[in-house]
């Protein structure tokens, strides 16, 4: 079972903590949010040495328009950027700035 934004609703991660308790099954509930359950103040239980936390970083805008980005190889060989040229405007860049990089699905 997936939820997403778990931590909006604080009181179901003592009620998922109970059902754990009498199956400890990995795997069968996947917990999505914004935050880190272990920082809010809110949430009476952390489920610390009951969840795997995994922070997930946003997408490049490569990845965001399915090509696939060779900036790190270049960047570890040492090529230098010198002649970077590109077609987008200052408000092209200010308008993927304020987009966001995770992927509306």
């Amino acid at each position: 079972m997936a939820i997403d934004e778990v931590q909006r609703v604080p009181e179901l991660v003592l009620a998922l903590k109970f059902v754990v308790d009498g199956d400890n099954r990995l795997g069968r509930f996947l917990l999505t949010g914004s935050a880190n359950l272990l920082k809010l103040p809110t949430i009476e239980d952390s489920l610390a040495g009951w969840a795997e936390i995994i922070e997930l970083f946003g997408l490049s805008q490569g990845e965001l328009i399915g090509h696939r980005e060779k900036f790190i190889d270049r960047a570890l060989s040492g090529e230098r950027f010198i002649n970077h040229t590109s077609d987008l405007s200052r408000s092209d860049y200010l308008e993927l700035a304020v987009a966001g990089d995770i992927p509306r699905s």
